[in-house]
């Protein structure tokens, strides 16, 4: 029960009381016993009315469950992906810096732990990823022209992020804003407590940045308040090259 409903029935309980004595002293101008003693159960039989309509008031605003979660990030232990800047046409070129000489791609683990003492109904993930830190990837297309003797279809570069919470697609949404790339997924149906999921993205990071690159991390469900955390991804965690 919220507090503000204890100080409620214990103020009621106080004037009841109150009541109760001024009303045997004669508030009413009675003298009969008889008719101090109905005056003191109908005024009883208001205050039990009362009582019982801020209990059931409490029982229906009862307060949510919070999600707790501990979120570990770590860096795999291997050599990066690493693409010359020579091989990425012009736009890809102009997105990492004019002609970067490499760039160097990590997964990067993000282990959470469910410490909210209960089991997620239908919970789901969201990175909020920075723009600058996707990796480059080539994807087949079709070719925008058909010659005789060229082949339809071609390798296109692209940027985005790769991630395990790609695992299963029924119910993943990914956004673009100015500033980040969203994923998300809800294809589990529960997280039991104290339980742990670990989902890795690939990414790409610079050693030599000063400034730790930022995630946002989103958890929720649909039986307890969600939580929004920024996870910080240190340059010490980075291995070598």
């Amino acid at each position: 029960m919220r507090t503000i409903y204890k100080l409620a029935i214990v103020s009621l309980i106080a004037v009841a009381i109150w009541l109760g004595i001024r009303i045997n002293s004669g508030l009413f101008g009675d003298t009969n016993k008889t008719d101090k003693f109905n005056h003191i159960l109908q005024t009883a039989g208001l205050f039990i009315a009362l009582g019982s309509g801020i209990i059931a008031l409490s029982s229906a605003d009862r307060k949510a469950k919070r999600i707790d979660v501990d979120i570990r990030v770590s860096i795999a232990d291997e050599k990066p992906e690493n693409y010359p800047g020579e091989i990425f046409p012009k736009d890809i070129k102009d997105f990492y810096g004019r002609s970067p000489s490499e760039v160097y791609t990590y997964k990067v683990f993000f282990k959470f732990k469910n410490l909210s003492g209960f089991t997620l109904a239908k919970p789901t993930l969201v990175f909020r990823l920075p723009i600058k830190n996707q990796h480059p990837y080539r994807l087949r297309v079709e070719s925008p022209t058909q010659y005789p003797g060229l082949l339809p279809t071609y390798k296109k570069w692209f940027i985005g992020y790769y991630s395990s919470l790609f695992n299963s697609e029924v119910e993943i949404r990914m956004l673009d804003f100015e500033d980040a790339k969203m994923i998300s997924n809800n294809n589990l149906p529960f997280w039991n407590d104290s339980d742990v999921y670990e989902i890795w993205v690939k990414m790409c990071l610079d050693k030599n940045t000063e400034m730790p690159v930022k995630v946002t991390v989103s958890v929720n469900s649909e039986n307890a308040e969600g939580i929004t955390r920024e996870v910080e991804i240190p340059n010490k965690l980075i291995p070598d090259k």
